[in-house]
């Protein structure tokens, strides 16, 4: 509610902007009630259809215009489902099905060279398999992947003009053909001066203003912290931050495999706002709200007959079954 009526009344104000991210916040609690059940296997299929023909169309007939980092964005969410549909399922095919799935999403995130969606699945991965340690302090664990992700912002700004950063940068070109250093630090330090500068620090900038700087005209900062920061101010942040934070409770002491994935691709997702912060954009995209509904379904507390059932044979299994409670 903040976000869409915190409007800079000296500027023009777009509808269809304030319209699109009204939706995706509607899919995110659309999705947060009602479950999965709804978009597993029809996105799964979908996933695998859309692969294959990029997989044709790159490797066939060498197309080369792709936006690869919104590839690498999309493989990573679409992994989601394959890997959830994997370890739910019982039915031999759609278990086939989903590696087939998950294997092609890894093969485009490698193909579009997008680091940071590669980072996010390796994030993904030592999530899933400390599962056991970190089940208990899954807020924890959130609040300090936030605070390391706003600090990193300062710190990705400071360390660009030292002489550390420039070997740290020819370190990176060196092993992965691109810069450590891409511009992003320059954008996100002229996004902060602006705030300051102009003394909105507590509301921000309003979500209808788009900065214009000499790195970039088309006000997409590249990091969802940066962009809230720069649209909504301290206030924007500390809600989104309590927000994340509130997501992250309902994972807590969970053991049912759906929430351990789940948690896992919902720290991927954090760690990706780094870098590629699709969930806030000042030019709607499809990415943005499959986001919000990736969020939704991450993060929605729901009984399934698995779950209930499990509880079931706990309860037969107790040493305590048969004594009535006081």
């Amino acid at each position: 509610t903040y976000f869409l009526f915190n409007i800079n009344i000296s500027n023009s104000l777009d509808i269809s902007y304030l319209l699109f991210y009204s939706f995706s916040f509607l899919m995110f609690f659309f999705f947060y009630l009602t479950g999965d059940k709804l978009v597993i296997y029809p996105i799964l299929i979908i996933s695998i259809l859309f692969y294959q023909l990029v997989m044709l169309g790159v490797f066939l007939f060498h197309i080369s215009d792709l936006e690869s980092n919104s590839i690498g964005v999309l493989s990573f969410l679409l992994s989601y489902f394959s890997v959830i549909t994997f370890k739910k399922s019982s039915k031999k095919m759609i278990r086939v099905i989903a590696q087939i799935s998950l294997v092609l999403n890894i093969i485009m995130i490698l193909v579009s060279n997008s680091r940071t969606s590669l980072f996010a699945l390796i994030t993904v991965y030592l999530c899933y398999l400390f599962w056991s340690l970190i089940k208990r302090r899954t807020t924890l664990l959130t609040g300090i992947v936030i605070i390391m992700s706003i600090l990193f912002v300062n710190y990705y700004i400071s360390l660009s003009n030292t002489y550390q950063g420039i070997r740290m940068n020819d370190i990176v070109r060196e092993y992965t053909g691109k810069n450590l250093f891409s511009g992003r630090q320059l954008l996100w330090k002229d996004a902060i001066n602006e705030v300051l500068y102009t003394d909105n620090y507590l509301s921000g900038m309003g979500n209808n203003t788009v900065l214009y700087s000499a790195v970039t005209n088309l006000g997409y900062l590249h990091n969802s912290f940066v962009q809230i920061f720069y649209n909504l101010g301290v206030i924007g942040l500390i809600l989104f931050v309590l927000f994340l934070l509130f997501m992250a409770n309902h994972f807590k002491n969970s053991n049912t495999i759906d929430q351990k994935v789940s948690f896992s691709f919902f720290i991927g997702i954090i760690i990706m706002q780094n870098f590629e912060g699709f969930l806030i954009n000042p030019f709607p995209n499809a990415i943005s709200t499959f986001g919000w509904i990736i969020l939704g379904l991450l993060s929605g507390k729901k009984v399934t007959k698995s779950t209930m059932l499990d509880e079931n044979v706990r309860i037969q299994h107790s040493p305590f079954m048969g004594i009535p409670s006081k």
